[in-house]
């Protein structure tokens, strides 16, 4: 569960306009608060993974993974509300929790994921296309009509932060 955000979005306003050929500042706070994040949140939901650097909870039974790829740090690890010793290991890009004095336990884990989209180019350029797309057809998106990018243009742009199981 999102606790709350610690950045900014990655990608800003001036990016997202060059990339769609957007000129003008009519549509600047459209852009910015209803085109950048849910193009981001798509990319995460698809994913299963962080872009935007946040702090999470999640509830899970040990040894568990975390529901959201892209773990930067763990911040605490408790059972019945007491810190636990814990290890940690990246299996197929999930983060998987174990605690060797606590296995089969619930416990609430507290942590910050998110990527450096510099690192990751082809998330930047889905983010774009996505942006861009969200631009150009607003007006199917205000009206309830759901389609996707093109397929064939945008499967391995993400590949490589794609959390198996996600989306």
């Amino acid at each position: 569960m999102l606790i709350e955000y610690i950045n900014a979005e990655p990608l800003t306003l001036d990016e997202v306009k060059l990339h769609a050929r957007i000129d003008g500042v009519d549509d600047d706070d459209a852009i910015e608060l209803g085109i950048i994040p849910p193009a981001r949140a798509m990319a995460e939901a698809k994913t299963g993974c962080a872009i935007r650097t946040a702090r999470y909870t999640d509830t899970i039974t040990l040894p568990g993974s975390l529901a959201v790829g892209g773990v930067i740090a763990i911040e605490s690890v408790k059972v019945d509300g007491v810190t636990v010793t814990y290890t940690s290991a990246e299996v197929a890009r999930r983060t998987v929790i174990t605690s060797v004095e606590n296995e089969t336990k619930t416990a609430v884990v507290t942590y910050t994921a998110g990527i450096d989209i510099a690192k990751h180019p082809g998330a930047r350029a889905w983010m774009l296309l996505a942006c861009a797309w969200l631009y150009a057809d607003r007006e199917l998106v205000r009206d309830g009509n759901k389609t996707e990018m093109p397929r064939y243009i945008t499967d391995t742009l993400l590949m490589s932060i794609d959390v198996p199981g996600a989306l």
